[in-house]
């Protein structure tokens, strides 16, 4: 009996971690679609960006021409582990 508890529940842990990894995976390759500055990982792009809001905005208009495609003004940005 011990053995089939150890057994499922080692089954359940790797449909889990499976399941995360293929979401994550995922959602990485639909994102990376989008043009924008390479992220560090779990800090993203906050080493990049000044945080008064004048700054902030200006910098922010200026990642957008700067990273333009034809007329388009899109581009991804990392704070910490969330997409924005």
């Amino acid at each position: 009996m011990g053995l089939i508890a150890i057994t499922l529940i080692v089954a359940v842990f790797a449909w889990i971690t499976s399941f995360a990894y293929r979401k994550a995976k995922y959602i990485f390759e639909r994102l990376s679609a989008f043009q924008g500055p390479v992220a560090l990982p779990f800090i993203g792009n906050l080493n990049q960006f000044h945080f008064k809001p004048e700054e902030f905005f200006e910098q922010a208009q200026g990642l957008a021409y700067m990273l333009r495609k034809e007329r388009e003004r899109i581009c991804r940005v990392w704070f910490g582990r969330k997409f924005m």
